[in-house]
This record gives C-alpha cells, sequence and structure tokens, in this order.
C-alpha cells in the first residue's frame, strides 16, 4: 500500500505525466519488488537476531550482578529468643537510613 491509500484510504489518480515520471524512476532507479522483499525479510531476520542476541546478554549482564550482590550478603544464623530490628518499609517510622 501506498502511504497515500494508508493516509486518506482512497487511491491517488495522477495524470499521465506523472504517471510516466514515476514508471521512469522506477525503471531508473532497478525497483524489483521480488528483489525488495525478500531483502527486506532478510533485514528483519537480522533485526530478530540482534534482539535476541541483545536478551542474552541482558541476562548474561543480570546473573553477573546478582552473583556479585549475592557474595555481598552475610549469612546470619539467628537463634530462637534472639532480639532482632524489624524494618518495615510500609512505616516510615526511621526517616534516614538504618
Amino acid at each position: 500500500m501506498s502511504p497515500y491509500i494508508l493516509v486518506y484510504g482512497n487511491v491517488c489518480n495522477f495524470p499521465i505525466e506523472l504517471e510516466y515520471k514515476a514508471m521512469w524512476a522506477m525503471k531508473n532507479l532497478n525497483l524489483n519488488l521480488g528483489k525488495s522483499s525478500k531483502h527486506r525479510m532478510l533485514l528483519l531476520l537480522e533485526l530478530e537476531e540482534f534482539r535476541i542476541e541483545a536478551y542474552e546478554s541482558a541476562e548474561i549482564y543480570k546473573s553477573k550482578v546478582k552473583k556479585r550482590y549475592d557474595a555481598r550478603i552475610q549469612n546470619r544464623d539467628l537463634k530462637l529468643g534472639e532480639k532482632v530490628l524489624l524494618f518495615d518499609s510500609r512505616q516510615k517510622l526511621f526517616p534516614r537510613k538504618l
């Protein structure tokens, strides 16, 4: 579909001179719909490959960050009856960091 059809919803009728110039331009540029459609499909497939590669690299980055974060967490063994500080994020009792 041409952009004109997409915007206005009907076919644009050109005078004969403009139609001739458009045909001349297509012949001059050697626009082949078969080749151009194949080229567009290749570009879309390449774009899909780039998207998949970016998704995989983001997953790798997230896993590395998670490993670093988890390595810094200290395991604490709490025993029954031991007093601990309970922090509730919904209550704004402590306006600053603990």
